[in-house]
């Protein structure tokens, strides 16, 4: 089992319990001090980097389920010590932490071949009935610092499909393409069975085919990848 793992190719890190958002159906907000008390967790940069030292791995992914990567306090020391392993890094934020110079230096890290992908379900007038707290004005400036380098990640609108955002998806998709990011995501949502009034009532496919949207990148399980320029 131990060789296994060990020849694994691909790795979920999670780094941190910090995050600066209350979503509401994130584990964090509604089970964070069950497991990890009311502080944050932050894991020690030489622990990580002593556990992938000898792992063989390709890619690695940042989409904390207690926390956003991108507050973890080493995160720029620790993404530079894997990108000089050569492993490709996939990021899922928020985005409404940190100023334009962090930002700045975020996609100075990173490689053409890396992706960051912005969780934003919605547009400036609904995305905060699940994303608490996080900024429009915020994440469009950061966005735009990030197409501004001189080259950058990949980058990734990730729009979770919930019952008050299914309206707005098309709004959403041309607004990421003025933008000049690379894809939009559509993803299904994780709704627990006592709250049914967050379900959507298409799928991403559904809709995608109903709109008869062609540029289509990827069909994973529960999402739908589609190229914006």
């Amino acid at each position: 089992m131990i060789d296994t793992f060990l020849d694994t190719h691909e790795l979920h890190l999670g780094i941190t319990t910090r995050c600066n958002l209350e979503c509401p159906l994130c584990a964090r907000t509604t089970e964070k001090n069950r497991w990890f008390g009311s502080g944050n967790i932050d894991i020690n940069f030489e622990t990580y980097k002593k556990f992938l030292d000898d792992l063989k791995i390709n890619e690695i992914l940042f989409c904390g389920n207690w926390g956003d990567p991108i507050f973890y306090p080493d995160f720029f020391q620790l993404l530079t010590y894997i990108k000089s392993r050569n492993i490709k890094i996939r990021i899922h934020t928020n985005g409404t932490g940190h100023n334009n110079k962090w930002w700045e230096e975020l996609s100075n890290i990173l490689s053409l071949e890396d992706e960051l992908y912005f969780s934003i379900d919605g547009i400036e007038s609904n995305f905060t009935i699940y994303r608490k707290n996080a900024s429009w004005h915020k994440i469009i400036k950061h966005i735009s610092t990030i197409v501004n380098t001189s080259s950058h990640p990949l980058l990734f609108w990730k729009y979770i499909i919930f019952k008050y955002n299914e309206n707005t998806i098309v709004e959403a998709h041309d607004i990421a393409k003025n933008l000049k990011m690379d894809y939009f995501m559509l993803q299904c949502p994780w709704i627990p069975d006592d709250q049914p009034e967050w379900m959507p009532s298409f799928s991403p496919l559904e809709f995608v085919t109903n709109n008869k949207l062609k540029k289509i990148h990827r069909i994973d399980d529960d999402a739908i990848y589609l190229k914006l320029n």
